[in-house]
């Protein structure tokens, strides 16, 4: 805990940054879906985020290397205001998949930037938890940017300029903070290869479920629009998958650090893959069907990433 402590800042900054991630991401998924968007658009949405995400796993260590964590995280979070206020000026399919990709960029950043930051602060035997918690934070906010769109509503200016304000909020915590930031890597680079070589199970892991919950993420709004919900049964459909997911976190990283992380990431995508097989045959017409296969999906799918960065980490000394 006292661990936790020291980068308090880090974590708030975190929050806010996903507070406004999680409302764009689902304000962008619902309001495609209201101005007749298609669903081939709306997937090339999700599509340009993780276009972006990719590409700034690749150009913000040299970023970080330039000019620092700190100044490189208020980067991102500049960044993701700027498009956050660009959807709202320019509402098309092809403008929200271009935006999209800047997103995915800010939020690549923003990730590598903190968790190299919680690598510093964290070893073999707390790992697990230290980055369990991280990604708790995460979700949790989320899934409060998320309902917050069951007050804003979808139409209007409103739920962009919140999303906005989250996003530039976020940059105060950790550009004030007095705690000392770890120093730029001298060589900080991408290297597939040497990552793959050296924990092929946590690369498999981290990329199929980001596959996995990036379609999650940006197809699940549009199929409860389609089932003829509004957009507060929307945000509560995804908030109910994000809170599990979220209470999840910290179980699952205090269980990997006393087991082989190995059988906990098998565990939990079985069971995840399971869940989408059901929910994907059965289709259920019921609400609260839906709501339970939706939180049973998020208990075991958003745990996996933390606890593989958590392996890749450890293979890595």
């Amino acid at each position: 805990m006292s661990n936790i402590l020291k980068i308090q800042a880090l974590f708030l900054s975190s929050a806010l940054l996903m507070f406004g991630g999680g409302l764009q991401g689902l304000l962008l998924s619902v309001r495609g879906a209201q101005e007749g968007f298609s669903i081939l658009s709306l997937g090339l949405i999700g599509t340009g985020w993780s276009v972006g995400f990719v590409a700034g796993s690749i150009i913000v260590p040299m970023l970080v290397r330039r000019s620092g964590h700190i100044r490189a995280y208020s980067v991102m979070a500049a960044v993701g205001t700027i498009t956050i206020l660009l959807n709202l000026l320019w509402i098309s399919d092809t403008g929200w998949i271009l935006l999209r990709i800047f997103s995915g960029f800010c939020f690549s950043g923003a990730a590598m930037i903190v968790e190299s930051w919680l690598n510093e602060v964290s070893d073999n035997k707390n790992r697990g938890t230290i980055f369990s918690f991280y990604v708790m934070i995460n979700l949790a906010f989320s899934t409060l940017g998320q309902l917050s769109m069951s007050y804003t509503g979808t139409a209007g200016y409103l739920p962009f300029i919140i999303g906005a304000l989250a996003f530039i909020l976020a940059i105060l915590p950790t550009a004030m903070t007095t705690r000392r930031q770890p120093q730029p890597l001298a060589s900080a680079k991408m290297n597939f290869k040497l990552l793959f070589a050296t924990s092929p199970i946590a690369v498999m892991a981290s990329f199929s479920v980001g596959i996995a919950n990036g379609t999650f993420n940006t197809l699940a709004p549009v199929f409860g629009f389609f089932q003829g919900m509004d957009a507060t049964h929307i945000a509560q459909l995804m908030s109910a998958a994000l809170l599990m997911g979220a209470l999840s976190q910290v179980p699952f990283g205090k269980l990997s650090d006393v087991v082989d992380r190995r059988w906990v990431i098998a565990g939990t995508s079985i069971f995840a893959a399971i869940v989408a097989i059901v929910l994907a045959l059965l289709n259920p017409s019921e609400s609260w069907q839906l709501y339970l296969l939706f939180a049973l999906y998020g208990f075991s799918a958003f745990p996996i990433y933390s606890v593989a960065v958590a392996h890749a980490n450890d293979a890595a000394g």
